[in-house]
């Protein structure tokens, strides 16, 4: 099963309801920080505030490890700063299995 790190964060200009998120992928932690600086994805989000900004981008995020692991199954470590994220693992299994837009593999993998 790989075993895949994921680090992102984001900002977001309150006024304008504008942020962005930054995420990097990490499969082998031998990468140079070159390769590393190549696999930093930056994505747009709008109509968002800070705590829902960290929230859309963790789930950009899983969904990217995702893809690059193309694995039915994969575990995660995720570097975040963000209290909002790093509080959810105590309400994962209350609040997953009913979030209609997050996709069933992503609950199973954050579910455990």
């Amino acid at each position: 099963m790989p075993h895949l790190q994921i680090f992102t964060d984001g900002s977001v200009n309150t006024k304008l309801k504008i942020g962005y998120g930054a995420c990097l992928v990490v499969s082998e932690q031998s990468a140079s920080v070159d390769a590393l600086k190549q696999s930093i994805k930056v994505k747009r989000f709008e109509q968002t505030s800070s705590t829902k900004l960290e929230l859309q981008t963790l789930l950009w995020a899983v969904n990217e490890a995702i893809a690059l692991a193309n694995q039915s199954e994969l575990r995660l470590t995720v570097y975040t700063d963000s209290q909002n994220i790093i509080g959810l693992p105590a309400c994962l299994p209350a609040c997953l299995p009913a979030c209609a837009a997050c996709p069933s593999g992503t609950k199973q993998l954050l579910l455990g």
